[in-house]
């Protein structure tokens, strides 16, 4: 999804992310840049049961990929609203977050944050993971990087519904 200006009203065109690449559902897993998030991909597919549910959301998922845990969110849904439960250190002081939990459209930047809402619910919806690969433009102190971001789909152990998205990223220098 591509956000025009008018989408998102007083920010400026410079300000856009840049999006180089996505998969909504994610399909090719080759596309992904970093190791560690394609193999948490595979770790996720495997804890899939046989009838293809998406596992139940553990912590311990995330601990199994210590290096990522720093670069996450993890978002918890009621409906449409979500809600971000957890904003790993690094991830927070990249995007320049003061807290690291609260209302999704309250804690990130506007400029970014319709994008993310769509892709939470995308990954919702479908039950399967997304991904993204998109510029930090819009931050001025980041905005020579860019990121890559996976969203896993998760459910809590006492409810079928698919209410917990889990998105680790990696940030690198910007895409020439």
């Amino acid at each position: 999804m591509n956000l025009t200006m008018g989408q998102l009203g007083h920010i400026g065109e410079r300000d856009l992310p840049l999006i180089f690449h996505e998969q909504l559902p994610l399909l090719d897993l080759d596309a992904i840049r970093d190791v560690e998030l394609r193999e948490m991909v595979l770790r996720w597919q495997a804890m899939c049961d046989q009838d293809d549910d998406i596992p139940v959301w553990d912590m311990t998922f995330a601990m199994e990929f210590p290096r990522l845990a720093g670069r996450c969110f993890l978002y918890e849904l009621n409906g449409d609203e979500v809600h971000t439960k957890f904003i790993g250190e690094q991830s927070r002081k990249y995007l320049n977050l003061e807290r690291t939990s609260g209302d999704l459209f309250e804690l990130i930047p506007e400029v970014n944050v319709r994008d993310i809402h769509v892709r939470i619910l995308k990954c919702v919806k479908q039950r399967l993971p997304n991904y993204c690969q998109k510029s930090m433009s819009w931050n001025d102190r980041r905005d020579h990087l860019d990121y890559e971001a996976i969203f896993l789909p998760f459910r809590k152990a006492d409810d079928e519904a698919c209410r917990v998205v889990y998105s680790p990223m990696s940030f690198y220098p910007h895409h020439e």
